[in-house]
């Protein structure tokens, strides 16, 4: 059997949403190691089927990153990581020390994909996500204030296979996103 395509490739997960956790499954599929970062408790898997068909084959870990003993933790994981897939709103990922231009200082040859169902650039911190989730809590990207639908989660996830491979020959790293 030849080698997968990312095959040694390693994807850190934060995704909780549809659109990320297709895309890590494509990834997955795809041959890469991906390990999906977890809160306690985390209440997607409560869709027992959806979760696990959009999480087969990857690791899981449970953090808090709401603890900075986890928050350091999941820096031990990002300095082994070739990727990092998360659908936080660009105000979570500040909060969590996870702002694209701090992860890119800190881990230069990371590849950094914020996956959401609604483009980054619409949702501010601002944004309301689906549900009722608790408004301190690391979120998902949720719809902006007049957002209109955006399909091809597919799509989207085969273009960030296709950044990642454009860039991991290199060692550099990236930042793309929706």
């Amino acid at each position: 059997m030849s080698q997968a395509i990312l095959e040694g490739i390693r994807v850190i997960s934060l995704c909780s949403g549809i659109a990320g956790s297709a895309a890590g499954l494509q990834l997955r599929e795809a041959g890469a190691e991906v390990v999906m970062v977890e809160p306690p408790g985390n209440p997607a898997r409560d869709q027992q089927a959806l979760f696990s068909v959009l999480n087969r084959g990857k690791r899981s870990v449970v953090l808090n990153l709401e603890n900075a003993v986890d928050r350091q933790q999941l820096q031990l994981l990002l300095a082994s990581a070739d990727v990092l897939l998360h659908d936080y709103t660009p105000a979570v990922s500040q909060a969590h020390g996870l702002a694209d231009a701090q992860l890119a200082a800190d881990f230069p040859r990371l590849v950094i994909s914020a996956i959401g169902g609604w483009p980054q650039r619409l949702c501010t911190g601002e944004c309301h996500p689906p549900g009722n989730v608790d408004p301190g809590a690391p979120r998902p990207v949720g719809r902006a204030a007049g957002a209109s639908p955006r399909p091809g989660v597919c799509a989207h996830a085969i273009c960030q296979l296709a950044g990642l491979l454009a860039v991991c020959g290199r060692g550099d790293g990236a930042v793309t996103g929706a």
